[in-house]
């Protein structure tokens, strides 16, 4: 059987269902109890899978249900697909360098997300994105514009001395703590 995920373009996983699952690792839900032998193979299993998908240059992990992911320092040539994900933990990418979107439509964050020193030709997408932590765009470049439409950050927004080239919006957002733009260069329209 395979993966009965369905992706935002229609199309479905496709990918080997986990044990007796209807998803794959990547798309099935970690055990609540995370000190039992079930969660530590299941975890140890989708490491496995996000490392081959990494080492593959795919870096959709749209839907998946995570733990942590970290691709600081990594070179990404086809963008981040990270909508409707889960990732209950932390979530980095700094001094990434990412050629094209980074999309975290829907997406749920339970910990904090750092991009700092990050640089992204395209744009950053984070509608209707829930992140329990905060998030740190501090020294980042993006090429395009950042989007948290809707967004709900639980902690505090930090973009100092960010350059941005297009629009950055925050419309209909709520920030939990302090949003900073210290030095931040905006190309384009500011919108809140």
């Amino acid at each position: 059987m395979n993966c009965r995920y369905t992706f935002c373009s229609g199309k479905t996983c496709g990918e080997p269902a986990w044990n007796d699952s209807e998803y794959c690792i990547l798309h099935t839900e970690l055990p609540h109890e995370i000190e039992t032998p079930e969660f530590r193979r299941m975890l140890a299993e989708k490491d496995k899978r996000i490392k081959e998908k990494i080492d593959n240059n795919d870096f959709n992990f749209e839907g998946a249900q995570l733990t942590v992911i970290d691709l600081s320092r990594k070179r990404i040539g086809t963008g981040l697909n990270f909508r409707r994900a889960v990732i209950s933990e932390k979530a980095r990418f700094s001094n990434a360098e990412i050629t094209g979107n980074v999309l975290f439509e829907d997406a749920v964050v339970r910990g904090s997300m750092w991009f700092e020193r990050a640089t992204i030709s395209g744009s950053v997408l984070f509608e209707r994105v829930t992140i329990d932590g905060s998030v740190w765009f501090e020294e980042v470049t993006i090429g395009g514009s950042i989007d948290f439409e809707k967004a709900s950050i639980h902690g505090q927004a930090d973009f100092s001395d960010a350059s941005i080239g297009g629009n950055l919006e925050f419309v209909d957002a709520q920030i939990g703590r302090d949003a900073t733009f210290y030095k931040a260069s905006i190309g384009q329209d500011v919108m809140f």
